[in-house]
């Protein structure tokens, strides 16, 4: 804490370092990979999903070896907030995989993680603005301008019930809720009934459905989740990936 001119309190900033601490001589072994939309699915979802997923999409490869340190710390885009906000994705060692040099739009390393930070995973929000478009960046030129935002309660696994008249859902948000079978929002949706629309936002058709029974709009959906057209005519003809993207 720091005292203002005007005796008032004011909270200096905690940067990433403040809390990995990790020691100065040691920052140039370290990489920093911040993971975006691929334009297929948003890295959050996917680590919502899966932690061995993730790690396939932390350790991609395409040409480059992008992670050419020891030691890469992850973060993803914690895309329902801000542009500038990300969600800690783990500390790991790096190793190359066999053939590794042959290796392109694949998973090229195998990422340990350093388990002393695995208490904070999916629950550190940092802000940092990047200005330029490399995602991979050595650590010694971002790490003093990365900015603790919070520490969530616990590890982020879905997108946040926030009411009946808010919900405007991905098919791939929808899947991370089911699939993770988050409890306020089975609770919701199971005790109310009613009326939805599906949305394709590449053709824009709509589709209007109803939901009734004694689990309600819940079981609909899941049932959307676990088939991807819900038994509905006009969807078993379109591709899976149609339904998953838009």
């Amino acid at each position: 804490i720091m005292k203002n001119i005007y005796g008032g309190n004011l909270m200096s900033e905690i940067l990433l370092n403040d809390i990995i601490k990790i020691p100065k001589e040691e920052i140039v072994n370290y990489k920093v990979k911040f993971n975006v939309f691929n334009g297929e699915e948003e890295p959050l979802l996917v680590m919502s999903r899966s932690y061995d997923d993730i790690l396939g999409w932390i350790g991609w490869k395409n040409k480059i070896d992008d992670l050419s340190r020891p030691r890469v710390i992850a973060f993803v885009r914690y895309y329902t907030i801000s542009q500038n906000q990300w969600i800690f994705a783990g500390i790991y060692d790096v190793k190359k995989k066999k053939n590794f040099d042959k290796i392109e739009n694949n998973v090229g390393y195998e990422l340990i993680p350093v388990k002393e930070y695995s208490n904070l995973y999916g629950r550190l929000v940092i802000e940092y603005k990047n200005y330029t478009q490399q995602l991979k960046r050595n650590a010694e030129n971002v790490i003093n301008d990365i900015k603790v935002v919070e520490i969530l309660k616990k590890q982020y696994n879905g997108v946040e019930f926030t009411g009946y008249n808010n919900i405007n859902l991905t098919f791939q948000e929808l899947e991370v809720i089911i699939k993770n079978n988050i409890d306020e929002w089975k609770r919701k949706l199971e005790n109310v009934t009613g009326i939805y629309m599906l949305f394709d936002e590449s053709t824009g058709k709509k589709y209007i459905g109803s939901a009734y029974g004694e689990t309600g709009i819940w079981k609909r959906w899941s049932d959307y989740i676990y088939s991807n057209n819900g038994g509905n005519k006009e969807m078993l003809q379109l591709p899976s990936k149609q339904i998953r993207n838009h």
